[in-house]
């Protein structure tokens, strides 16, 4: 055979094997479609994944987050006719509401006492608010070990001793059930706190912390200030003089028995200078019914001048019977 034909058949032939070759590549081509396909199914879970936290966020109230919104701040108006509580070795103060109960934990088996108070509205005994202290250096355990069942939600801040804290809320089932402030413990110079506020009911009940309440508790917590502690005077130092500046504390301890009818009173002083901040407290430290108590009263220097503070201890209901203990302290207010 004529050697160019030879060659001419050998080209032909390769070239409709490599013909044949790219057809048979086209069902190749077409099975690996569904492959580029398959590389969208992941998307599917996050796709659910992005509706489910929708549903969560939408279960909960604005704002979510501490951006959304600007911190709440102390607002004097609100808190007309509020009581304040003074802690005399801590020296920090805090407003609540006169239809509110405070308690000092004072119960020797409790964790946290004499470094915790717990605020609980009379409307409500299944609400209570908690704040624990102690010094920064202090290596006791303030914060709680864990929370119940529910999201961790943040919603807005509170400005707490000027510097906002955050507020995360544990919701379950669209209700919120426990306010942390603060994420944990909070250092204020050499203080450090926790706050706390709970609902200790069932989680299945209709109603746990309403937005009204929790905003009360956030003027509580934005109503705390820290001062100098207070200037500490007892029954040894009678007959004696305080010096005080403007807005200084004064504590007066005295011994007591209530379970005798005795009780200390404040008389009244024409030009006043101090004024008393809340209620007479009692702390006993023994078990046993009727064992003497601790009774201490908070004043604030509120005008400067002089004044005596006098307190009888007496019996309330008796007439022209002189006091049991009279306890005297000139206050100059410069």
């Amino acid at each position: 055979m004529n050697p160019r034909l030879r060659l001419f058949g050998s080209f032909a032939i390769c070239a409709v094997l490599v013909w044949l070759g790219a057809c048979s590549g086209t069902p190749e081509i077409s099975l690996a479609e569904p492959k580029a396909g398959a590389t969208d199914m992941p998307s599917l879970p996050s796709e659910t994944a992005v509706h489910t936290q929708v549903s969560i966020t939408q279960a909960t109230s604005e704002p979510t987050s501490t951006q959304e919104a600007e911190p709440v701040v102390y607002l004097p108006a609100v808190m007309g006719g509020w009581r304040e509580y003074i802690h005399p070795l801590y020296g920090f103060s805090l407003l609540y509401p006169p239809d509110w109960s405070l308690q000092e934990i004072q119960d020797a088996e409790h964790t946290l006492s004499g470094h915790a108070i717990h605020l609980v509205p009379d409307s409500n005994p299944l609400v209570r608010m908690q704040i624990a202290y102690k010094s920064a250096g202090d290596d006791m355990q303030l914060t709680r070990t864990g929370v119940g069942s529910g999201e961790i939600v943040p919603k807005g801040a509170v400005v707490f001793l000027g510097e906002p804290i955050v507020r995360n809320v544990l919701v379950l089932e669209g209700k919120d059930l426990t306010v942390l402030y603060g994420g944990g413990e909070i250092q204020r110079g050499e203080l450090a706190f926790t706050i706390y506020l709970d609902y200790t009911g069932l989680p299945t009940d209709p109603t746990a912390l309403s937005a009204e309440l929790e905003a009360v508790v956030d003027q509580i917590v934005a109503s705390v200030k820290v001062q100098e502690p207070a200037r500490v005077v007892s029954e040894q130092d009678s007959g004696g003089t305080v010096r005080l500046k403007v807005d200084d504390l004064l504590t007066v301890e005295l011994e007591g028995n209530p379970s005798t009818g005795y009780s200390w009173e404040v008389m009244p002083a024409d030009n006043p200078v101090l004024e008393q901040v809340g209620e007479a407290a009692y702390a006993s430290s023994s078990d046993l019914l009727g064992a003497p108590e601790k009774v201490t009263l908070h004043f604030r220097a509120r005008t400067t001048g002089e004044q005596v503070l006098q307190l009888i201890y007496d019996r309330s209901w008796e007439e022209n019977v002189p006091p049991e203990k009279t306890f005297e302290i000139a206050v100059v207010v410069e």
